[in-house]
């Protein structure tokens, strides 16, 4: 009999027990224009040439840390996630990203998901020595 009532439970229990919904993925790339300096043309293209199909790739405006661009903003079913990369300083936002390996990192940490492809697109800064970022320049009025 108590078998009986354990199968029965089994099969109650894996029709009550919904699936899972599949995740959704958002990278957004800075792309105000102190991280537009810093490169993030390039990251975007580098982002959408990566990126598998189940990411979605968009652009934004301002994510707060300027002159340590470009940043990329991820989010897991609307979930803003943490850089929590070796180094960083657990910011709301990636910093630096400017090649395959700095995208690649950024996915796998902040959504759990693996890049195969590689590219050759490497984010580079127009900054010039006296071009300052946005804090920077807040800082010097």
């Amino acid at each position: 009999m108590i078998v009986t009532n354990l199968k029965i439970y089994a099969i109650l229990l894996s029709h009550v027990v919904p699936f899972a919904a599949p995740t959704t993925t958002t990278v957004r790339v800075c792309t105000d224009k102190d991280c537009l300096i810093d490169g993030a043309n390039d990251t975007l293209q580098l982002a959408r040439t990566l990126s598998p199909s189940s990411v979605n790739v968009e652009t934004c405006g301002c994510l707060g840390p300027c002159g340590g661009g470009p940043n990329v903003d991820v989010r897991v079913d609307g979930v803003r996630m943490k850089d929590k990369r070796p180094g960083r300083s657990s910011f709301y936002c990636f910093k630096e990203v400017r090649t395959d390996d700095d995208f690649k990192d950024v996915l796998r940490v902040g959504a759990g998901v693996e890049v195969k492809k590689t590219s050759d697109i490497v984010a580079t800064s127009t900054r010039g020595p006296f071009d300052f970022d946005r804090t920077t320049r807040i800082a010097l009025q």
